[in-house]
C-alpha cells in the first residue's frame, strides 16, 4: 500500500470530494484528512503505480478550489524497486553521498551572561 500526502487544501475540504479526484488514478484503500491543524490529507493507494501516477499528474492542480501539492510518502527507491518505473530524483540521498558530522571543537556554554542592573536607589 502507498500514501501520497496533499497539501494546500481547504479547511472544508471533504472525503467524498477528494476520492472523486484520487479515485481517477487507481483503487484508494483509505482517505485520512487531518482536522487539527487542516489543510492537508493523505491518500492510501493499493498499488505503488498508482501512487504515482497521482502525484505525477495532480501535483499543482485545483483541487477542492486551490492549487494543491501532492507528494509521496514513502522512499522513491522502494517504490521503483516495486513497480519498475524508473524515475529520476532531484537530490542525492544515497549513503555513499553521505559524510559523517564532524563534532564540534568548542565548549557548550552554561547558562545565560546576564547585563548587570544598577538599581537607582
Amino acid at each position: 500500500m502507498s500514501r501520497v500526502y496533499v497539501g494546500n487544501l481547504p479547511f472544508d475540504a471533504t472525503e467524498v470530494e477528494l476520492r472523486e479526484v484520487f479515485s481517477r488514478m487507481g483503487f484508494v484503500r483509505k482517505i485520512w484528512i487531518a482536522k487539527r491543524p487542516p489543510g492537508f490529507a493523505f491518500i492510501h493507494y493499493q498499488r505503488p503505480l498508482d501512487a504515482l501516477d497521482a502525484v505525477e499528474f495532480l501535483d499543482g492542480t485545483k483541487i477542492c478550489g486551490l492549487k494543491a501539492r501532492v507528494e509521496l510518502c514513502e522512499d522513491m527507491e522502494q517504490i521503483k524497486k516495486t513497480t519498475g518505473r524508473r524515475r529520476e530524483s532531484t537530490s542525492s540521498n544515497s549513503d555513499e553521498d553521505r559524510r559523517p558530522r564532524k563534532k564540534s571543537t568548542k565548549k557548550p556554554q552554561r547558562g545565560r551572561k546576564r547585563a548587570s542592573f544598577k538599581s537607582p536607589f
